[in-house]
């Protein structure tokens, strides 16, 4: 490859990871979706929206700190790691059917 062409190659990969970055950004759900499937975004939503009912403020900071982990590469033992502290802090989480068996796929 040429200069010229590995410079081209490198521009559009960046704009291509900054879509990606807005997109995450803009909007989390629809990234979830994309990135990891229909089943894991649905279980997200069932097991964040058990949390706001909860009124738990530790498990909701969690729960964002866990979606936030999500947009990262590398990220199973930090996954793993705030997925067991949503569950210390609200144990009834745990007891979501299948919530934890999507959950446990990601790591």
């Amino acid at each position: 490859m040429r200069k010229k062409e590995i410079v081209n190659l490198m521009k559009r990969v960046s704009q291509k990871f900054k879509r990606l970055f807005i997109r995450q950004q803009t909007n989390p759900d629809r990234f979830i979706r994309m990135r990891y499937g229909e089943s894991i975004a649905e279980v997200l939503k069932v097991v964040t929206k058990h949390i706001s009912k909860s009124g738990n403020k530790e498990a909701r900071m969690l729960i964002k700190k866990f979606r936030t982990e999500l947009g990262k590469v590398n990220n199973k033992p930090a996954l793993k790691s705030i997925w067991g502290n949503i569950c210390q802090a609200l144990p009834s989480v745990a007891q979501i059917p299948i919530a934890s068996v999507e959950i446990s796929k990601l790591f």
